[in-house]
């Protein structure tokens, strides 16, 4: 029976070895001030910061789950509410532009529709999308084409009033979403083919002991 046990833990530790996720890296998000979208008469917001795809490990093709982490404080209390969008480039312009990020790019699934608090003036941009909590299960995307970096920020109509006041945990957790490749599977197909095997090397070592009388 050890003996057993002992070959069951040890191809459950390859079938781990073959599928297993790497951790998640949370990226704090330190100022809820800042946004990549046009910012019409809102004189608090900043500027996001773009984060390096390449600097965390990470490049087009690949699957990501995007999951806000925490919230931010504003007016009326404190909420949630993520927004982001892939980058050829680590350029951003002033806020009085559209189309602040030059580089931005589009990809299935992604467009939101926006307006300043003030005006208001129609701020869409057709590359940024939703980053949904954990309790919706995140939001997992593929990394486009030609994208170096991912820009984030609150989803928020105006800015300035925005804060981490008790709540100083708000920001993305970004994973790799792993595809295991062929010799993960054979892995996995020579681990359950081990296992049945022993399973069955019991059943015959039972069938061949004596019947006590």
């Amino acid at each position: 029976m050890k003996r057993f046990l002992a070959a069951a833990i040890a191809i459950l530790g390859i079938i781990n070895v073959a599928f297993a996720s790497p951790l998640p890296t949370t990226i704090p998000i330190a100022d809820p001030k800042a946004t990549f979208l046009e910012t019409y008469s809102d004189g608090g917001a900043t500027t996001t910061s773009p984060i390096s795809l390449s600097g965390l490990g990470l490049t087009s093709g690949q699957t990501i789950l995007l999951t806000e982490q925490g919230s931010f404080n504003y007016c009326c209390g404190q909420t949630t509410g993520m927004i982001a969008l892939f980058s050829s480039s680590n350029t951003i312009l002033d806020g009085s532009n559209l189309n602040r990020v030059p580089g931005a790019i589009a990809f299935p699934g992604s467009g939101l529709t926006t307006s300043t608090f003030f005006g208001p003036v129609n701020n869409s941009i057709t590359q940024d999308f939703l980053v949904n909590t954990a309790v919706l299960g995140g939001t997992t995307v593929k990394i486009p084409t030609g994208a170096n970096y991912l820009f984030v920020a609150a989803a928020d109509s105006y800015y300035s009033d925005n804060s981490l006041a008790g709540s100083p945990n708000f920001g993305v957790s970004i994973a790799l979403v792993p595809v295991p490749e062929p010799k993960s599977y054979a892995m996995l197909l020579a681990g359950l083919g081990l296992l049945g095997f022993i399973v069955y090397r019991r059943k015959d070592n039972s069938s061949d002991m004596p019947m006590a009388v």
